[in-house]
């Protein structure tokens, strides 16, 4: 999840550094979008399967439909706060703009290594006998 993270805020960034290249008016190749693309889905690839096994297998024994309810509900807030920083758009420079998506994926990484103790401990306690 940690380079999921870290994956989205790359993405941002090569949108920061598109953004930047470009002078005032001045179109950018489509390349960086593909760029920008590729580093999204590998981020979203390291992110949604591993957090869904995680929610599910850390979820108390009969209550696994709860707890991803409880997941997407955390989506819903993070899709509201992603609404939220779409405000900015109009208000800050595109460079700006971007590296500010980025900062927020780069502290998501940062909140998850910080928990990375927590989380092994956790998953380790839940690990399946073999």
């Amino acid at each position: 999840m940690i380079m999921g993270c870290t994956f989205v805020a790359v993405a941002y960034c090569i949108l920061a550094i598109a953004a930047a290249s470009a002078g005032p008016g001045e179109r950018v190749s489509w390349l960086w979008t593909i760029g920008y693309l590729v580093a999204l889905t590998a981020g979203e690839l390291y992110l949604s399967p591993t957090s869904w096994s995680l929610f599910s297998r850390l979820a108390p024994r009969g209550t696994a439909s709860l707890v991803m309810g409880i997941w997407f509900l955390a989506l819903f807030a993070g899709s509201y706060f992603a609404g939220f920083l779409g405000m900015w758009w109009e208000r800050l420079p595109r460079t700006a703009f971007w590296l500010l998506i980025a900062g927020v994926a780069g502290i998501g990484a940062l909140g998850l290594v910080a928990m990375r103790p927590t989380l092994r401990r956790l998953t380790a306690d839940h690990a399946e006998p073999t």
